[in-house]
């Protein structure tokens, strides 16, 4: 029996991330979505209310660290 290997918010976690969305499991408004043109961007939530999410970007990994968009 071959197990998956668990895909982890990290840079090595993240070359092997194709056609997905990872959350981050520090912040949980944070995730790293994968492009149709392989590029991986950060995307962030917050909901403040039960009928009000806040959506954006935060920038495209490797041009960010996820240190800073941590914060």
């Amino acid at each position: 029996m071959i197990l998956a290997k668990e895909l982890t918010f990290t840079p090595s976690g993240f070359g092997s991330l194709r056609a997905a969305k990872l959350p981050d499991p520090e912040p949980q408004e944070l995730m790293i979505e994968v492009l149709s043109s392989s590029n991986k961007i950060f995307q962030f939530f917050r909901r403040t209310s039960p009928s009000v999410v806040i959506h954006g970007t935060s920038g495209e990994y490797a041009a960010k660290s996820i240190a800073d968009i941590r914060t």
